[in-house]
């Protein structure tokens, strides 16, 4: 960075304390420009590294237990839910071929072999598309996409409720085929309760020991669901005419608004599409195209053309996937399926973690704990607060629908919405971030928007028969996460017109008079922290060392080490440092490690008789330091084995790093009775919000013991 030089110049100042000369001024545009040059670093990454025979082989098995799990168990419910009493052949074939057409175009075209692509270092999802939109975008149109990404983050949340609910419902409405007499019918409620209970409690133990065996499972449940829908298959040979798409069209056409409407049920066959985006970053391209090409896709293909020779040979029939299973193998099935659909649960409500985890990053959401479940894969986390209201949700959702067929009414709406803003996201980061041309964009985006189209406007007839309820819980998140950022956008703009610069404040502080070490958290490096400023009419003596803390969220999901943390010595020989530490969205923080590290690995080093020095690696101006990797590998902003962040451990001292007292700011916020109703509500809601939400030292990673909150309460 360029930085500028406050020289003493003038002998008669008294408002300079003496050793402030040479003081380095920090400049906003400097610090963007840092950020931009950092970022601009990990486009060209690409995916990690997942090269070799046997490294896709391994992420292929994990993909099929990660991520095809909601798509995966789709043939419990889907083609059961076509028909409103015994079909024709015509409406058979029909459907099936809708189905089958539904997996080819949906998943297979647009998700796998287009959008799949568009990856941020490796990440995907909506989140990853938002970050893929240039800095020089327009500022409306940037924030206009931004809203998209969150209200289709939003409504993941929101099928992520029912899913589960509808699954394991359908798992367990099994046993009415292999129970006679209806007697189970009054059980599958409580058991479906039992199971959904015990799988949200051992959220906090960590899935990393369930990861390992979810592979062959599911693998097991794939090949299963395939061999015998291919054995039904051999009795009506005649469904492979499903695979003409004039067999669809014309049902499609033909059956008016009916099969119009149909389009509603179809969509639950895709409804795994998001998540095969989302959790492009576990496992990578090559291994979910291969496992779905060559595993999931056949195997689900199979299944429902097996379903349709069970409609074909028996038109009464109500469970189609249980029913067409021999007898020997029902009971087996039916644990095998109750399984997959834990397993295909456990998937989503990881991925609830996970989009919880990036939207708090970027700022759109109350601070959570987020707990490390694995102390080798920093993506396994457990947010508490999340998982006890996907379990409320979830449970008042089985206890309220209870029967499959009752759920498919509230299912679908949200999951063609998210269709709708990823495809929207997609044909944008397409122009402005790979700068594709009109001619490839325009015919490709038309056929995305309206295939999502049509299941959009088929599903809104399900409002009425429970699709507002996954349409209510993702507005009442839509409305937190922009209510939080604006609320939070506001407060910070009245904490930087009303903070004096960091320099002023530095010339008018006794740096001669020095005490323990302190970090002051700031919001911006030019500015002086709100807590330095109400704390310093009480100082008696300024700390030793003395830093300024700045946190920045780069629009990538993971950062190096050597791009972690920036340093720039702003007093020289005054022990008085500015440190900004570079997170990515899906990275937890760690203050007090990074703080430390620089300590232990002796690029800050403190010596009674001469003042410390940052011994870094130089830039060509020689006034940027950054901090260099080391050799041994640190991973304390993923998971601090020295520093427990939930709380409950002291925390422990290391050797050659002083006693750190960290200041933060505790704010409450108030709005001025001269505005308008929604905004004094807007900001009466943030307030709330604010006070209930994890404390900026729990954010940090920082310990209780090692903190100072100063309150402050602020009109915005």
């Amino acid at each position: 960075m360029d930085n500028q030089n406050y020289s003493n110049k003038s002998e008669g100042d008294s408002g300079r304390s003496q050793g402030t000369e040479n003081l380095v001024e920090i400049r906003e545009e400097q610090v963007v420009q840092s950020i931009q040059r950092i970022t601009s670093l990990y486009p060209s990454m690409g995916e990690k590294n997942r090269s070799g025979l046997w490294n896709t082989f391994y992420l292929s098995i994990t993909a099929i237990g990660c991520i095809f799990g909601d798509i995966g168990t789709s043939p419990l419910y889907v083609y059961a839910s076509m028909f409103r009493g015994p079909p024709e052949e015509k409406e058979v074939i029909g459907s099936l071929s809708l189905i089958l057409w539904a997996l080819i175009m949906v998943v297979t075209v647009k998700y796998v072999i287009f959008i799949l692509n568009a990856d941020n270092n490796g990440e995907g999802g909506i989140i990853a598309l938002v970050s893929l939109i240039p800095k020089q975008t327009n500022q409306k149109l940037k924030s206009a996409l931004t809203i998209l990404a969150l209200c289709g983050s939003s409504f993941i949340l929101g099928d992520g409720v029912i899913t589960p609910a509808v699954s394991l419902l359908s798992a367990v409405e099994g046993l009415e085929v292999g129970v006679p007499g209806g007697e189970i019918k009054k059980w599958i409620v409580p058991i479906t309760v039992v199971i959904l209970f015990f799988l949200f409690v051992v959220q906090s133990f960590g899935t990393e020991a369930i990861g390992i065996v979810c592979g062959p499972i599911m693998i097991l449940w794939f090949f299963s669901i395939g061999i015998f829908g291919l054995l039904k298959v051999i009795d009506h040979p005649i469904v492979f005419r499903a695979f003409n798409p004039w067999e669809g069209i014309q049902h499609f056409l033909l059956n008016g608004s009916r099969g119009f409407l149909l389009l509603g049920t179809v969509i639950l066959c895709v409804t795994g599409c998001e998540a095969l985006y989302a959790d492009l970053g576990h496992t990578g391209k090559m291994p979910i195209r291969l496992s779905w090409v060559l595993i999931v896709m056949p195997s689900l293909m199979l299944n429902y053309l097996g379903q349709a020779s069970q409609f074909l040979g028996n038109p009464n029939t109500s469970n189609p996937f249980f029913e067409m299973i021999p007898t020997s193998f029902f009971w087996p099935m039916i644990i095998l399926a109750t399984v997959a659909c834990v397993i295909a649960s456990q998937g989503l409500i990881s991925g609830s973690f996970s989009i919880i985890n990036q939207v708090i990053s970027l700022k759109f959401f109350p601070p959570l704990h987020v707990k490390h479940t694995s102390k080798k894969i920093s993506g396994q986390i457990y947010i508490a607060q999340v998982n006890w209201v996907l379990a409320f949700l979830t449970l008042i959702t089985v206890i309220g629908f209870k029967h499959s067929s009752s759920l498919i009414g509230a299912y679908g709406l949200g999951v063609s919405m998210v269709m709708i803003a990823t495809t929207v996201m997609y044909i944008f980061v397409l122009r402005l971030h790979y700068r594709y041309s009109y001619w490839i964009i325009i015919p490709l985006g038309l056929c995305f928007i309206i295939m999502d189209g049509l299941f959009f406007t088929s599903s809104i007839e399900k409002i009425p028969t429970g699709g507002w309820y996954p349409i209510v819980i993702g507005i009442v998140m839509s409305s937190i996460m922009l209510i939080w950022r604006y609320g939070r956008s506001k407060m910070i703009k009245v904490i930087h017109d009303s903070s004096p610069p960091l320099s002023t404040t530095l010339q008018q502080v006794d740096l001669l008079n020095r005490g323990d070490a302190a970090v002051f958290m700031s919001h911006y490096e030019e500015k002086t922290p709100l807590s330095l400023v109400k704390l310093q009419p009480f100082l008696t003596h300024m700390p030793y060392p003395l830093f300024f803390v700045n946190i920045y969220h780069l629009p990538v999901p993971f950062i190096k080490d050597e791009h972690r943390v920036v340093a720039k010595e702003l007093i020289p020989e005054r022990g008085v440092f500015q440190i900004s530490i570079n997170y990515g969205y899906a990275e937890i923080i760690n203050v007090p490690w990074v703080i430390k590290k620089l300590f232990i690995e002796r690029l800050i080093q403190l010596n009674p008789k001469s003042i410390n020095k940052i011994k870094a690696t130089t830039t060509q101006d020689q006034e940027q330091l950054a901090i260099p990797s080391t050799k041994k590998e640190i991973v304390g902003y993923h998971y601090s084995e020295q520093n427990d962040t939930d709380g409950n451990d002291v925390e422990l001292e290391v050797e050659g790093v002083p006693h750190i007292t960290y200041f933060l700011s505790r704010l409450r916020v108030k709005s001025s009775k001269k505005q308008f109703i929604l905004k004094r509500l807007s900001i009466f809601i943030y307030d709330i919000l604010l006070q209930n939400s994890r404390s900026e030292a729990h954010y940090y990673g920082i310990h209780h013991s090692s903190m100072m909150e100063i309150g402050s309460k602020i009109q915005i």
